[in-house]
């Protein structure tokens, strides 16, 4: 009986990671200085007019190096930072998912609008639930540790397709 209600529970867990997108390989590291991402709030021409200057999530320096998390069909970005630093919103939205979730570990997913979703995984701890709406530039988590050093696993997806983050952070 406890074996079908654990299976239960991470089949909902995953089926809740995947409804979060339906809403409404690298070998080098680049190191990069992001300022943070006040103001965007208010920008009236969406996400989409972002790409190629999409604002980073961590302030101050950070080196980013390509990774890709099972289960997404396309890249991510390890952002390396102290354990702790404040993970960003890139732009205002509304919180699709705030949980633990397979190989991404703590993960919040928002939904940008228009199809538009930004992956933060890796954390330390979350700071918003579903259903919040956040402004660009306003704290949703802490970066975590592990293993391999303490990085902010970040994704950009356009519907469920995972998109390049090099040509939304203008790399």
């Amino acid at each position: 009986m406890l074996d079908h209600v654990f299976t239960d529970a991470i089949s909902a867990l995953r089926d809740a990671f995947e409804r979060a997108f339906l809403g409404g390989s690298f070998d080098d590291h680049t190191a990069v200085y992001g300022a943070s991402p006040n103001g965007l709030s208010a920008a009236a021409s969406g996400f989409a007019s972002l790409k190629g200057q999409l604002p980073f999530p961590l302030a101050g320096r950070s080196e980013i190096r390509g990774s890709r998390r099972a289960g997404s069909n396309g890249p991510g970005f390890e952002m390396r930072a102290p354990a702790g630093s404040a993970v960003r919103a890139v732009f205002l939205g509304r919180v699709a998912f705030a949980d633990t979730y397979a190989d991404y570990g703590l993960t919040v997913i928002i939904d940008h609008g228009a199809g538009y979703y930004t992956v933060s995984a890796n954390l330390r701890e979350i700071e918003v639930k579903v259903g919040d709406d956040v402004k660009g530039g306003e704290r949703i988590a802490t970066v975590g540790g592990g293993s391999a050093g303490s990085m902010l696993y970040f994704e950009v997806r356009v519907g469920q397709e995972t998109a390049d983050p090099a040509e939304w952070f203008g790399i």
